[in-house]
């Protein structure tokens, strides 16, 4: 039987991003093991080749990943959605253990850390941060969760141990959740797209063409969520710069995208074509482009430039400006799930409208005092709970 001196319990890599971190300082001197969780199958499916690159990096900084039952002094559970039958699963191959951490992110719900309370003894609870989950719990009216738990605040790991290499830029495009333009149970709104996209290009007229810049997919598939139609963007791509211009000009002065989604996905194409010959994808940087955008955090000089997103909160800990290109706000219904929300309430920042503005106030939002640093604490743990 394998013993290990922490495991940590995989689903995804999107929910994992700081799981390089940790086995990148934890895996030469410690054993670390990965438990992929079997349950998860279909999540994986939509990310089959970035998960699987994620999975050997982690192996190649020391990590092993248990295929039979195990024992380990620390068992590192992330506090994400999990279903009954994850359960039976992680009971039958982890036979003992001497501590559970849980782990919240910044995006904490109230009946993720409920099931997770219910099925498994939590120990302790470290927090990114403590007061948005104080916040959400309070909301939910589920504060007891917190009862009997040691709750403790830890570093953005992300920033004090960077991992990736050999990649820089001043300015980082993180394209939001598909979400920020719909309302609840309504498709998509190609015009909020549309005007997401211009904002950017107006961003993008103001900065200076010697920094460099790069634009990132959201990471729900491989290769990212498609924000242009391919189809469209596949001719247009070819078309010279001063047409799809006078494209843009003619459907912005007439309205005409008010007047048809399919026009206004024509106009959102031809702005996000637009986009791209300013600037170059992550994916001809590295081939780590579908990672977690925090990882590329410690690699951005000047600013991060996005929509409503939860990408915002770790730019904000990583003391990077965000430039808000989505003129959407709290109230208006687009992007405004209960959690989400209330993550907007929490660190938004106000849209820019295109502009390369940001007030410092908002990096306030998301600093919190005496936090410990994660890796140092981890070493801590498994050296008061050795073999």
């Amino acid at each position: 039987m394998n013993h290990f001196d922490i495991v940590l319990l995989y689903t995804f890599n999107r929910y994992h991003g700081y799981y390089l971190n940790i086995v990148k300082n934890l895996g030469k001197t410690h054993r670390v093991g990965l438990l992929v969780d079997p349950t998860k199958v279909k999540n994986r499916s939509k990310h089959e080749i970035t998960d699987a690159r994620y999975l050997e990096e982690l192996q190649q900084f020391g990590a092993k990943i248990a295929t039979e039952s195990i024992t380990c002094n620390i068992l590192f559970v992330p506090v994400i959605h999990y279903y009954e039958e994850n359960f039976p699963w992680l009971n039958t191959i982890v036979s003992s253990y001497k501590m559970i951490l849980g782990y919240v992110v910044c995006s904490p719900m109230a009946s993720h850390l409920e099931i997770l309370k219910e099925k498994l003894p939590l120990h302790q609870l470290l927090v990114e941060d403590i007061k948005l989950l104080k916040s959400r719990l309070s909301t939910e009216k589920k504060d007891h969760l917190l009862d009997g738990i040691d709750v403790k605040g830890v570093s953005f790991v992300y920033t004090q141990y960077p991992v990736l290499r050999k990649i820089e830029m001043d300015y980082l495009i993180v394209f939001p959740t598909k979400m920020s333009f719909q309302k609840a149970d309504q498709p998509i709104d190609a015009v909020q797209k549309k005007r997401f996209m211009r904002n950017i290009n107006k961003l993008l007229s103001k900065i200076s063409p010697e920094d460099t810049v790069y634009y990132k997919l959201h990471s729900v598939l491989d290769g990212g969520w498609p924000f242009a139609h391919s189809k469209m963007e596949a001719i247009e791509k070819n078309l010279p710069q001063f047409m799809i211009q006078s494209i843009t000009n003619i459907i912005n002065h007439l309205k005409l995208d008010d007047q048809s989604s399919q026009i206004a996905e024509i106009a959102n194409t031809s702005e996000f074509v637009l986009m791209t010959r300013s600037c170059q994808n992550l994916s001809t940087l590295t081939k780590s482009h579908n990672y977690p955008v925090e990882l590329f955090y410690p690699h951005v000089r000047k600013g991060v430039i996005s929509g409503r997103s939860n990408s915002i909160w770790g730019a904000l800990k990583a003391n990077l400006p965000v430039y808000n290109c989505d003129d959407n706000v709290i109230g208006s219904g687009y992007g405004d799930y209960a959690h989400l929300k209330e993550n907007y309430e929490h660190f938004g920042v106000d849209p820019c409208h295109g502009e390369l503005s940001f007030d410092p106030f908002h990096f306030d939002k998301v600093q919190q005092k005496n936090n410990v640093d994660l890796i140092k604490y981890l070493k801590e743990m498994i050296g008061k709970n050795p073999s």
